[in-house]
């Protein structure tokens, strides 16, 4: 393996979720796909539009949607991945897919194809009942043709491809390289499957045609003025055929276009998005009119093109967009849905994320309380999260986000309910008195019976309520009752910190990837057995009948396992 495909491999790893890329005539979007908005003929967004969902002055990060233009991000559903969606002539498509059993050895797989037609309510399409080893990871539709691409058990590669959406044919992938194609774009009339220096090639998703390329892990695929350009880790590449593949190197000087490994030599980058808009070829920080003379794009990151403007990089709150030559102009993104305050709907990965350990629901109805969807708004597909564009004039939903007194959301990235502590208002919201050096859970305490948070989250006016909230740690110096006392406190050698006949003495440290930790001390009994160890009925936290374990002439502190 080259120095080079290895750093692409460690690039891969550190990097954002991968995307597909198309052409069309008019708007584009790099998830292989047409899209309302994104394909020939759609209703373009008109200035009102984007103007209503630019930020007002002074308006903080996650601030409330006041006058109803924010874009929405829908919760489409997904089993347990970020879903693959696209838009074709049955609707919009989501296929997704998750493990059974230990996620560090799955027993099982299933595959999930939802479809709807307005982006709200969304029908599972059955794809092989029964079945436990299916795991799809690609989903594009083009010319007529919808198709999928995962593996069986054994890592067998399967294409499944249709021409209704409803009834599906699959195919085994005899090649050995073709296992690995776990993206998909379709573009200037063909499917591609992106695979570790191979490339699947075909017009109908059945037959498919496997092209060696230099490209360590292709992401992305465009098509314009008669030429293909393929993006991802590595030298780009171009095509007048899809078939035979060219390297197009960008100069080392231009924004994002190598980087350094940690022996000093210098590879080409990787690219994620590739569109072709305007006559000329968009990846990531850079442009060009025919996939090989590069020009500079500096902090732009294309992934669809609406309405003679590009748009890219989406947050949970933010989107950017530009004109040709123009200034960033971010728009405000929302997440109205009750999930986007939960312990588990603050990452941009969880939206849409179904229950686990649930089977899978045939339906799913994800609405917005004003009824939007989009059958009456328009919807569009950007860095693989379908947003839904409000009519201008819309009035703004009811803001349900629990906020601190100065409006930005009390939960948020930087403030998840494991670190309440550190939040502005935290104690004012609970009833908690908490300090920065607070506990954000029983494990975190000696012993657990020591971990102590008094007072609840209590909704506000409209807000949803928060019931995790009550969950973050004020303090560690609780006492069980029922133990003995001075259990569990740290000690220093003297030992005045401890109540006879406990005593100061060192105890286990938890296991750490790093060096080791700090040798530390509790108030504990000396012990030669288990049974020589205090017992107690514990309440609060983990309550139970106690039976310390010995260890090392110690009795150790207990956890909530």
């Amino acid at each position: 393996m080259t120095s080079c495909t290895k750093l692409a491999l460690l690039l891969l790893a550190s990097g954002c979720g991968a995307a597909q890329g198309s052409a069309d005539d008019a708007d584009t979007a790099t998830n292989g796909v047409s899209t309302p908005g994104n394909e020939p003929g759609a209703p373009s967004i008109q200035p009102e539009q984007f103007d209503a969902a630019a930020p007002s002055a002074g308006d903080l990060d996650g601030a409330a949607d006041r006058n109803g233009g924010a874009w929405r991000i829908i919760e489409v559903p997904a089993a347990s991945n970020q879903p693959e969606i696209v838009h074709t002539p049955l609707g919009w498509l989501a296929l997704s897919r998750r493990s059974l059993g230990d996620a560090r050895a799955p027993s099982a797989w299933q595959s999930v194809l939802y479809r709807s037609t307005d982006g709200v309510l969304w029908q599972s399409v059955p794809l092989d009942p029964g079945a436990d080893d299916l795991q799809l990871s690609a989903l594009a539709y083009g010319a007529g043709h919808y198709v999928m691409l995962g593996t069986r058990t054994g890592a067998r590669g399967v294409s499944w491809s249709s021409t209704d959406g409803e009834h599906w044919t699959e195919s085994a992938l005899t090649n050995d390289s073709v296992n690995l194609w776990g993206r998909m774009g379709f573009a200037g009339g063909h499917f591609f499957g992106f695979g570790f220096q191979f490339l699947g090639v075909s017009e109908t998703g059945q037959a498919w045609r496997s092209v060696r390329i230099s490209n360590v892990q292709a992401q992305a695929v465009a098509y314009g003025n008669g030429r293909f350009l393929l993006v991802g880790s590595g030298p780009k590449q171009i095509s007048d055929d899809g078939l035979n593949w060219r390297e197009s190197i960008s100069d080392c000087a231009l924004p994002g276009a190598c980087i350094t490994d940690p022996s000093g030599g210098v590879h080409q980058s990787i690219q994620y998005n590739a569109l072709f808009a305007e006559g000329r070829f968009f990846t990531d920080q850079l442009s060009s009119p025919d996939g090989t003379r590069w020009e500079a794009m500096p902090e732009r990151f294309p992934s669809a093109y609406v309405s003679g403007r590009f748009l890219g990089q989406l947050g949970l709150t933010t989107l950017q967009s530009w004109i040709s030559d123009g200034p960033l102009q971010p728009l405000r993104v929302t997440r109205p849905a009750r999930a986007a305050v939960t312990a588990s709907g603050r990452a941009l990965e969880s939206i849409g994320v179904l229950d686990r350990e649930a089977p899978l629901p045939e339906s799913v109805s994800v609405p917005f309380e004003d009824g939007l969807n989009c059958e009456t708004a328009r919807c569009l597909v950007v860095d693989h999260r379908l947003l839904l564009v409000p009519p201008a004039g819309t009035p703004a939903l009811t803001d349900r986000v629990p906020r601190r007194a100065d409006g930005a959301p009390l939960l948020s990235a930087e403030c998840p309910v494991s670190s309440m502590i550190f939040c502005a208002d935290y104690a004012a919201r609970s009833g908690c008195e908490c300090r920065p050096d607070a506990p954000p859970s029983p494990g975190a305490c000696h012993d657990v019976s020591q971990y102590r948070c008094a007072g609840a989250f209590t909704a506000q006016g409209n807000e949803w309520p928060v019931a995790e909230v009550a969950q973050a740690g004020c303090s560690c110096d609780a006492v069980d009752p029922n133990q003995p006392p001075s259990f569990g406190v740290r000690c220093s050698e003297a030992g005045s910190e401890c109540t006879a006949p406990l005593a100061c003495l060192p105890i286990e440290s938890p296991p750490s990837p790093g060096p080791p930790p700090e040798p530390r001390s509790i108030c504990t009994s000396a012990c030669a057995v288990d049974a020589d160890c205090p017992t107690w009925q514990a309440s609060g936290f983990c309550a139970a009948a106690v039976q310390l374990r010995c260890s090392r002439g110690s009795c150790q502190p207990r956890s909530c396992d």
